[in-house]
């Protein structure tokens, strides 16, 4: 699972000074003819911002920054919602790749494509990504705990999850964290599941709760979508 590495690199640098560059239209002709992916050089049909990227045609293209390390797009959505993209160049044991996450919408996701996308088309594809999540062109869900907290009245329990995934030609790995809690009540356990939205039930009168709820947390079994109870 390569989460950790991807999660930490994205928001040290999401958090920290915004790349600079020079704006400019996302997929222009120029960037076409030197020969970049023709994914992000489109969006969705009736917006010239997009071309054939699924991304509303009611967000339109507010701004674009792109340096060698590092891009950042920001659409303006006439619901009244700004979403941003932002990747950056980064490198793992596997080796270098671009690591991309969104702000305003699908948060706390993370896109690992590779790293020969041009970063413009990466940010492209990212925001297109976030406003389709979870409904992705992606196969079923990897989970692994690395961490379980248990104590006398209350358990936690941290879940990475990852998949692979393509948008049009392009492939990326979507990853993400998911967040068990549960605590002592006078029925058993209330648990709280951070998949696919913020998710409470009763557990079981034993600590085991907290086993049975990471277990449908990470959809061990069962439709991730259903309810627990």
């Amino acid at each position: 699972m390569r989460i950790a590495g991807l999660i930490l690199g994205i928001l040290v640098a999401v958090h920290g000074t915004a790349c600079e560059g020079s704006d400019h239209p996302v997929g222009s002709a120029d960037e076409a003819d030197a020969g970049g992916n023709s994914g992000g050089s489109a969006g969705a049909a009736g917006n010239p911002d997009w071309g054939d990227l699924p991304i509303p045609e009611g967000c339109m293209r507010a701004s674009s920054d792109t340096t060698d390390e590092e891009c950042q797009l920001e659409a303006d959505c006439a619901w009244g919602e700004w979403v941003t993209s932002h990747c950056l160049m980064e490198q793992d044991g596997e080796g270098p790749f671009i690591g991309c996450t969104c702000i305003g919408t699908g948060d706390d996701i993370w896109y690992r494509m590779d790293e020969t996308v041009p970063l413009a088309d990466a940010c492209a594809q990212t925001l297109a990504l976030c406003f389709q999540w979870p409904e992705l062109d992606a196969d079923p869900y990897e989970c692994a705990f690395p961490t379980d907290d248990a104590g006398a009245n209350s358990c936690s329990s941290e879940i990475t999850c990852e998949r692979e995934g393509t948008l049009g030609e392009q492939e990326f790995t979507e990853s993400h964290l998911r967040v068990v809690e549960c605590s002592s009540m006078d029925s058993g356990f209330s648990c709280s599941c951070t998949w696919p939205i913020l998710r409470r039930f009763e557990g079981t009168t034993e600590m085991p709760a907290c086993t049975d709820a990471r277990d449908w947390c990470a959809g061990v079994g069962v439709d991730p979508t259903s309810s627990p109870t």
